[in-house]
């Protein structure tokens, strides 16, 4: 009965992880291209993960945001060899700034997938 019993509870259970914060798609899409400064950009995103000073003198900040979630087969012995599955999500956002600080393009990419033996 107390095997059943933890097993359950392991099913039950999903393993989360994340990596820096969600990026607001509304305060992105606030962001104009030959007008925002970078100072502005931190202030309403907060501190990039990435921030990169280009040998041309532009500077370029990246903001991710990661997150991974195993099922709960995924912590059962055996079971997990054939049912488990990890579900990732994650955004990029990749801002390039001229040599005055100004806004000179965004770029976005987004995932969102399954993976592992009980994904298909």
């Amino acid at each position: 009965m107390k095997a059943i019993v933890i097993g359950l509870l392991a099913v039950s259970l999903a393993g989360c992880a994340s990596s820096g914060r969600p990026i607001d798609q509304a305060k992105v899409k606030a962001l104009k291209v030959g007008q925002t400064t970078i100072q502005q950009t931190e202030m309403a995103l907060g501190k990039p993960t990435v921030t990169a000073r280009l040998p041309d003198g532009q500077t370029l900040l990246e903001y991710v945001h990661a997150t991974a979630q195993a099922n709960g087969a995924s912590f059962v012995p055996i079971v997990g060899l054939f049912a488990s599955t990890v579900h990732t999500t994650s955004q990029i956002l990749i801002l390039m700034f001229d040599t005055h600080g100004v806004l000179a393009s965004i770029q976005t990419q987004s995932s969102d997938m399954t993976s592992g033996p009980g994904a298909g």
